[in-house]
């Protein structure tokens, strides 16, 4: 007759301790960056000197223009609202009055742009440009300086 050999393991409390402790560092951080990979991010660029072929809604083709495009590098929908250029010497915003093309709600990936007269604005002045979405969050960006 054959005999079992019985096998025991013995973990202490402070071993279990300290693999609970690990588990929950490692998790909390896994948590933490898919949180911040997951946040919404707006990229937003301006373009001077646009001109169009064609004349499409209210704006000329005789007319030059800013283009502002925001376009939506998160993985989170953002639905744009305003558009402005800061004037820094003036320290006063120029809000861009027009609807945002194709669409304001944007998915991840999404682009939309908005034309700003260029006429009567001096580009020197031109700071930066602000993208306010509609929860109230201001996401800047700069003028393309073209010459």
């Amino acid at each position: 007759m054959q005999r079992i050999l019985a096998l025991t393991i013995s973990i202490s409390a402070s071993t279990v301790a300290w693999y609970a402790a690990i588990v929950s560092t490692l998790s909390a951080l896994v948590a933490a960056y898919n949180v911040w990979r997951d946040r919404s991010r707006l990229k937003v660029t301006a373009t001077p000197n646009m001109k169009l072929t064609g004349s499409v809604g209210p704006y000329s083709e005789d007319k030059t223009y800013v283009l502002i495009e925001a376009a939506n590098v998160g993985r989170r929908a953002i639905t744009l609202s305003t558009a402005a250029l800061w004037l820094k010497k003036q320290r006063k915003h120029v809000v861009v009055v027009g609807k945002w093309q194709p669409k304001s709600r944007l998915t991840e990936g999404e682009s939309a742009t908005i034309l700003c007269d260029q006429q009567s604005l001096d580009l020197d002045a031109v700071a930066r440009v602000t993208v306010v979405d509609a929860t109230g969050w201001h996401w800047h960006g700069r003028l393309t300086r073209t010459e």
